[in-house]
């Protein structure tokens, strides 16, 4: 099972209201990915549970060339 601990923070890449996006490198492979952590405090305050357990689901099964490839979620 995949955590977070088995990255290690390159550089913030942006900001926003509900978390951040981080890049990361994964320490077995030395493959680089895009973090994005999400404080949850403030997803369940603005009432956007429903919202981002869709955008979610979404990442799981879409496969295209123009959007994003969730490989790991935890």
């Amino acid at each position: 099972m995949v955590t977070k601990n088995d990255f290690e923070t390159i550089s913030v890449i942006g900001k926003g209201s509900y978390g951040q996006v981080t890049l990361v490198k994964k320490k077995d492979t030395g493959q680089l990915y895009a973090l994005k952590a999400l404080k949850k405090a403030e997803i369940v305050r603005r009432n956007q549970v429903e919202h981002t357990m869709t955008e979610r689901r979404i990442l799981e099964k879409v496969r295209h060339e123009f959007i994003v490839k969730m490989d790991y979620a935890f």
